[in-house]
Order: structure tokens, then sequence, then C-alpha cells
């Protein structure tokens, strides 16, 4: 699927076309492990509660753009940035910002892949610059670092119903809601991660089961965007559910997972009474 990606976007760029297949992420990192200086009294940023990001995300684009970036501090004014570039000869992100609490000039390097992704160990490291090159080239600034944080990402991009159905189980109704982005799911009596489908099956309760993925869950360049159901009468009478689902890249190229039996998904989430 990542070679039709590519694919897809070579033939786009040697047209011309003039398409852009974009979407916006957001990601936290909570209490990073953080070491501060402020060198100025007064100001304390050794308290960081949180890192947020979010990124825009362009199949044409090799690298993410991190669209916004804010430290929130728990003793002193948070500090927001815009439009970090990803600088492919430092190999990192990059930005300036000016008249931030005291100083008249702050660089900051953000330690990341090229293309973010959640559970993606990631560094951001602010400082004063007291050097800088006449171009005003951020890879190209130098002084003290006032703040270097390290953590893991979660993404907390907001996750909407995709799909939903109704069919009849057990001669009982069943509404399920498949959901864009793949996930982890961890209840008390389940645990899995691919595609996210919630059931609401009458008289049994509302639960949450996932299908898997063909792609790592954490690759937010696929979206689900429908449920497919095949049923079939058996001999006995009885109807046999099958399910799948259709996803996209960011291209909009469309797969669809194999076809598996629905009842033993159900099984996991609703356990036959013994």
């Amino acid at each position: 699927m990542k070679n039709i990606v590519k694919s897809c976007a070579a033939i786009l760029l040697a047209t011309g076309a003039n398409l852009t297949f974009a979407e916006t992420l957001k990601f936290e990192m909570k209490f990073p492990a953080t070491s501060a200086t402020s060198y100025y009294p007064g100001l304390d940023l050794s308290q960081l509660q949180k890192i947020d990001i979010t990124v825009d995300r362009d199949i044409l684009n090799p690298q993410d753009t991190i669209q916004y970036l804010k430290l929130d501090f728990n003793n002193a004014t948070d500090l927001a940035v815009a439009n970090l570039s990803f600088d492919q000869n430092a190999n990192r992100y990059v930005g300036i910002i000016n008249g931030a609490w005291v100083y008249r000039k702050l660089g900051i390097e953000v330690d990341a892949q090229p293309q973010i992704m959640a559970d993606q160990p990631v560094s951001v490291r602010l400082f004063v610059i007291e050097q800088q090159s006449n171009v005003n080239d951020p890879v190209m600034s130098y002084g003290p670092d006032l703040v270097v944080a390290n953590g893991s990402l979660f993404d907390v991009t907001p996750n909407w119903v995709a799909d939903s159905l109704n069919v009849r189980v057990d001669d009982k109704n069943l509404n399920l809601k498949l959901y864009k982005r793949a996930e982890r799911v961890t209840q008390p009596t389940y645990s899995g991660e691919g595609f996210r489908i919630d059931a609401r099956w009458f008289g049994n309760g509302d639960r949450t089961f996932t299908i898997p993925t063909p792609f790592d869950v954490n690759d937010s360049n696929f979206k689900a965007v429908g449920l497919e159901l095949e049923s079939y009468t058996l001999p006995e009478g009885q109807v046999e559910h099958l399910i799948a689902v259709t996803y996209e890249d960011l291209a909009g190229s469309r797969q669809t997972t194999p076809f598996e039996p629905l009842k033993p998904l159900l099984d996991q989430v609703y356990p036959p009474a013994q």
C-alpha cells in the first residue's frame, strides 16, 4: 500500500496536477523529562506540564510541517510557535520566536522523524539566540539552552465516525459504528488494535472491538471509510454475516480488508453464556 501512495504522488507530480492531499494531526507529550535554566530571576521554566504539537501532512511532501507547537508551563506564561519546517541538512524541525518572556529572540529545535507519529520519541530544545547568520537562518543560530524536554507523543487527533450499519444477529438488532482512525483499544474484558468498531447489541449492551489493519496502527496515512457486510443463509436456516473494512490512503486509493465472520468478533466482547 505504501508503494501505491508513492506511485500516486509521482504520477501527480509528473502530470503537474495542482492537487493537495493533506490532513491535520494533533499530538501531545504529557509531563516530559525536562531540564531548564531561565538565566533570569523569577522566570521558572522547570515545571513543563505538556507539549502540544499540531502537524500538517501532505502526501506530496515527505516531511511534515509543524503548524503549531505549544509549551505549557506551570509557573510561567505558555510559549507558542507556528510554522516549524523540517530542515533536511540538520535533520530536525527549526524555528525562531521573537519577543518571548524577557528575551529578544529565541530558537527552537524539535528532534523528530520527518513524519511524526504516536509513540515516537521526540526532543524539544529551546535556546536563547546570541549568534545568528546574516540570512536569519534558524539552523545557523546559537546560544545557551533554556529548556530541553524529552518524551513520547500521543496521538490526540479527533476520531470521527466514518460509517455505520444495522444488522440482526441472533434475532436482535445490532448497530455497528466504524471510526476513521485505527487505534489501540484497552478495556477490562478486551484489548486489541486496528480499525475501531463500537457495537450496540440490543439486550447485550455497548462494546468496542477492532479489526486488524494491514498497516501499523500508528500510521496516520490511512483512514477507514466504510463497513462492508455480506450475509449468507446456511442450510440450517441460520444467517452467517461476514464483515470487512474499506480504507483509503491520502491520495484516495482504496483497499478492503479480507472478509471475516462477524459472530466470533462479537463473541470476544459479548462472551456466550456458559
